[in-house]
C-alpha cells in the first residue's frame, strides 16, 4: 500500500498560491466555496481555511474551515 504524507496549511491565494481550480469533492457547493469564496472569507477575517496538499505540490486535495460566525451541521439520520 502506498502511503502519502499530507501537509495541512493555511490557504494561500493569488500568484504562487494553492491551486484550487481542479478541486472536486463531489459536493458542488463545497467545490464552489473553495474556488470562489474561501479566499475572500479569510481576507475579511470571517474564516480560517486549512488545505491538505502533498509535499512539493500546491494542488488542494482537501480542506476544512473554521468560523465563529456560524456552525451548520448536516446529518443523515437514515445512515445512523
Amino acid at each position: 500500500m502506498t502511503q502519502y504524507r499530507l501537509r495541512l496549511e493555511p490557504l494561500r491565494t493569488g500568484p504562487g498560491g494553492h491551486v484550487r481550480a481542479g478541486f472536486a469533492c463531489g459536493e458542488e457547493l463545497l467545490d464552489r466555496y473553495l474556488v470562489d469564496q474561501a479566499g475572500q472569507d479569510m481576507r475579511r477575517g470571517f474564516a480560517r481555511v486549512i488545505v491538505a496538499v502533498l509535499p512539493g505540490s500546491d494542488a488542494v486535495l482537501g480542506y476544512y474551515t473554521l468560523s465563529a460566525a456560524s456552525v451548520v451541521s448536516y446529518i443523515s439520520y437514515s445512515q445512523i
